[in-house]
């Protein structure tokens, strides 16, 4: 066991130098475009340091086995993550001021880099959300009241950070979506098509799949869920995904958790939480609601409310998408 934690450190030490130049690449990159000009090479370079970053996340959470520790880690990647989120938004600014000199290859695949990045952070932020979760029922399980208070804590933290959004946030006076969603119907996704997506992105099965029109652009609703019962208690996650069907991106990820305690007798002890943010793009304005509530359930139908607990805001795999995609012809949304 000590050999083969001694390996991954080393690992992490040797990667941190790729890691570190892919990152000094993707800054001079975005440091050059921001003085000169936009382009789709530089967005690959900055997506390369972001693989690195994700990869030796992925590595130092592998190797922290204290679920406390885990935590202080989770809230670490969300401070990363909303700094990934303002240098993409400050991506798409500049954008969506260039995108009309560019050439349709390279505005395609700009279109492109901004797009998979979005979905990237709104997933991620899902991910965190749905991890923090897991050690609260791990911890309610196991009777540790003080790791069940710090993943409330923590997921409040992260669910008010404002990451839910991801680059769906209004800029140079465009709305949210622009940018993210498109009016060409090359490649247009169907309803089983968007499930099949929403199974592969999140593993969660899939229970409905609703149309939906906003604005003239339509969009696939997906509602998922996903189980998991330890010690008595189960935690069931139901999330609503809302999809582009032109270009097949998530635009926004809605997650309700809930925590059961089932006994012998049949009485059900529920401590719910929801969270989700929504953007009005016509004004631009984006606003955020949460609830959380705990009820005692009785099989011969009675109820009565137990009182509410805390909550917060919602809505990124911590992978990142480098592949270019080329769609052709198409007619950008920007608002």
């Amino acid at each position: 066991m000590k050999k083969l934690i001694t390996a991954l450190v080393l690992g992490i030490v040797v990667l941190s130098m790729p890691f570190a130049f892919a990152q000094q690449i993707g800054t001079q990159s975005t440091t050059k475009a921001s003085v000169e000009t936009l382009s789709s090479l530089d967005l690959k370079f900055k997506q390369i340091g972001q693989g690195f970053g994700d990869f030796v996340y992925n590595t130092r959470s592998a190797l922290t086995f204290d679920e406390s520790a885990k935590l202080d880690l989770l809230k670490e990647r969300n401070l990363e993550m909303k700094e990934r989120q303002q240098a993409w938004l400050d991506v798409k600014s500049e954008a969506l001021s260039e995108l009309n000199t560019k050439s349709v290859e390279e505005k395609e695949n700009i279109i492109s880099s901004i797009q998979s990045e979005h979905e990237a952070i709104v997933k991620e932020h899902t991910r965190l959300t749905s991890e923090i979760k897991n050690i609260e029922l791990d911890a309610k399980a196991n009777g540790d009241t003080a790791l069940e208070e710090k993943a409330k804590t923590t997921v409040r933290v992260i669910e008010n950070s404002g990451i839910s959004a991801g680059l769906n946030v209004p800029v140079r006076g465009h709305t949210g979506l622009s940018l993210l969603t498109s009016d060409t119907e090359e490649g247009k996704l169907t309803a089983d098509e968007a499930a099949e997506l929403v199974k592969e992105k999140l593993g969660f099965k899939v229970n409905n799949v609703e149309t939906v029109t906003e604005s003239g652009s339509t969009f696939f609703v997906v509602t998922a869920s996903d189980v998991e019962a330890k010690g008595g208690y189960t935690l069931t996650k139901m999330a609503k995904v809302k999809i582009d069907s032109n270009t097949g991106t998530i635009i926004s990820i809605t997650l309700d958790t809930n925590i059961d305690l089932t006994t012998n007798l049949g009485i059900g002890l529920g401590a719910k939480s929801k969270t989700e943010v929504e953007t009005d793009t016509s004004t631009g304005e984006s606003s955020s609601s949460s609830e959380s509530s705990g009820e005692v359930s009785f099989n011969n139908g009675v109820s009565s409310s137990l009182g509410t607990s805390g909550s917060a805001s919602v809505g990124i795999d911590s992978s990142t998408d480098t592949g270019v995609e080329s769609q052709g012809n198409v007619e950008i949304n920007v608002g």
